[in-house]
């Protein structure tokens, strides 16, 4: 009767595990029984919030129960969790997804196993899967790799429908990011390999390895560092193609994967950023991409000097930065992509100023455009424009003739600016 009148409440659970705590064997498992066949209809909950009430007040009982009364109840209680997660059934405010990592990280490893398994059997489309693993590491940053020290094959399944189910979301992201920052490396790259795949074979997630790849810089900077050459080397690579393609107009997003890219190269040690920059480099596109790159990338803090940095630590490095700006350059189409050019040129210091002016020296229409943008960058900011020419070798009288012109308030054009670049400039 005690258990049949229960309502289901955490507080009626809370008193049924108070009493398991204290009976003898033969009860324990004569009234966990009976709540197991309460939890249907209004009370279909039941059993999820006794289990977790028995192991967070007395865990050691959880041997006790008789197998098969467990099994149905973690079956129920994977069910709550699984009829929450779809929006199905009962919805209540208690979080069972939460309950059902609660239980796995409090209880015996048996029992934890047992949850996996039926976590594995369950037939959902919702990112039931990845929650848990999510909340499980959250809770205990160990007990994953534990799980997957006595039971690989199961732990690694679970990671599949977790990776394979999440949505292309930046919360999914996010929880897949929580996962891979606190798991050891083989479970981390476990966890990498399996977006990878899901961003290959998938179309609606071609652009969740960007996600992801921004998730661990943001949650775990360090931890990129953990992720294999492949795997990272993939990640990047799908990242800089759903930037593409997002300027292509083939991914619509609110998410700004140019910004993703540029965020992680800024903020992840050299290696990474300079996967990022050959793979900017090497992509193929008649959008200009490669301007909307240098453009996002000037807003990052400190962006010339990450370049500088970048430059000066290998010769790819460099001729992929001035390959970048001159494809950037070549590609300028109007006034709007003139006025990118500007900023860029008026927010820049070092290396990135210089191979602006270089890129004026490719062709005579690029001479054209560059001494556009000086012409640009004098009437918005004439000290800046003195400062890059003084910069520039060989300029002396230039620099005098505009300063003439400045201190007269006469009206520059871009013919003062021919004579920055070489005499002989092809007219291709």
């Amino acid at each position: 009767d005690a258990v049949q009148n229960a309502e289901n409440t955490s507080e009626d659970s809370q008193l049924i595990a108070n009493v398991v705590s204290v009976i003898n064997n033969d009860l324990i498992n004569i009234m966990v029984e009976e709540v197991s066949k309460v939890s249907t209809d209004e009370k279909q909950t039941l059993s999820a919030k006794v289990l977790q009430a028995i192991v967070e007040t007395e865990p050691d009982k959880m041997d006790i129960i008789n197998n098969e009364i467990k099994d149905v109840m973690i079956e129920q209680t994977v069910e709550s969790a699984k009829n929450q997660s779809e929006g199905t059934g009962i919805q209540e405010q208690e979080d069972f997804t939460d309950i059902v990592s609660d239980i796995i990280v409090n209880t015996d490893s048996e029992t934890a196993e047992k949850i996996i398994n039926e976590l594995n059997d369950v037939n959902t489309e919702s990112n039931l899967s990845l929650k848990v693993i999510s909340g499980i590491s959250q809770k205990d940053a160990k007990k994953l790799d534990e799980l997957a020290g006595n039971n690989l094959e199961q732990i690694e399944e679970l990671t599949t429908d977790a990776v394979q189910n999440a949505e292309n979301t930046s919360e999914d992201s996010d929880l897949i990011a929580q996962v891979v920052s606190v798991v050891n490396d083989n479970f981390a790259n476990k966890v990498v390999e399996e977006v990878n795949k899901a961003a290959e074979l998938d179309e609606t997630k071609d652009s969740l390895s960007a996600k992801v790849l921004q998730a661990i810089v943001d949650e775990e900077p360090a931890k990129i560092e953990a992720i294999s050459k492949e795997n990272k080397d993939q990640l990047i690579e799908d990242a800089v193609d759903a930037a593409k393609k997002q300027k292509e107009g083939d991914i619509i997003d609110e998410t700004d994967y140019t910004k993703i890219i540029t965020d992680v190269m800024v903020n992840t040690e050299t290696e990474t950023a300079s996967k990022i920059l050959e793979e900017v480099d090497n992509i193929e596109t008649d959008s200009n991409f490669k301007l909307d790159f240098i453009d996002v990338l000037k807003e990052e803090e400190n962006f010339d000097k990450t370049l500088d940095i970048l430059s000066a630590t290998s010769v790819q490095n460099n001729d992929a930065i001035t390959n970048i700006i001159n494809e950037a350059i070549d590609k300028i189409e109007d006034d709007e992509d003139v006025s990118k050019i500007t900023d860029i040129l008026k927010d820049s210091e070092g290396s990135l100023s210089e191979k602006i002016l270089d890129a004026g020296n490719k062709n005579k229409e690029n001479k054209e455009k560059i001494s556009e943008v000086l012409k640009e960058v004098a009437e918005e900011d004439p000290d800046k424009v003195i400062e890059i020419i003084e910069n520039n070798k060989n300029t002396n009288e230039i620099l005098d003739a505009i300063k003439d012109k400045i201190e007269n308030e006469e009206a520059i054009t871009a013919e003062d600016f021919s004579n920055v670049f070489d005499e002989n400039v092809s007219p291709n």
